[in-house]
């Protein structure tokens, strides 16, 4: 009885560890789909919007398509650049809000 207790404890430890090692990859994955749009979304602010298409795949590179074929300087660096400052922004926004959530919720439940 001993050494099925033994087993099973180890088998959890092992189903355990690929858990959090799928968890650690999907939320790589997560975050840098999320920087891809970033990044495209600063491509079209720099271009002033006119653009024909983006294109964000699951699984390579992400693309933008201008109307009039050639970017400007502007619409090519504003990808980097806006995409740059625009994560910290929204880290920033998603803190800000999740503290008035947690302010809500202590003036509701104050013992939490």
């Amino acid at each position: 009885m001993a050494l099925m207790h033994f087993f099973l404890v180890k088998l959890m430890s092992v189903v355990k560890s690929l858990y959090r090692g799928l968890l650690i990859v999907t939320t790589l994955l997560v975050f840098c789909f999320a920087l891809e749009i970033v990044h495209e979304c600063g491509h079209v602010i720099g271009a002033l919007g006119r653009v024909d298409a983006i294109h964000i795949p699951l699984i390579g590179i992400s693309s933008t398509s201008y109307t009039s074929g050639n970017p400007s300087m502007v619409a090519i660096a504003s990808g980097p650049i806006l995409g740059a400052l625009m994560s910290p922004c929204l880290l920033l926004l998603s803190w800000a809000t999740w503290g008035q959530v947690r302010l809500v919720f202590l003036r509701v439940l104050p013992d939490c």
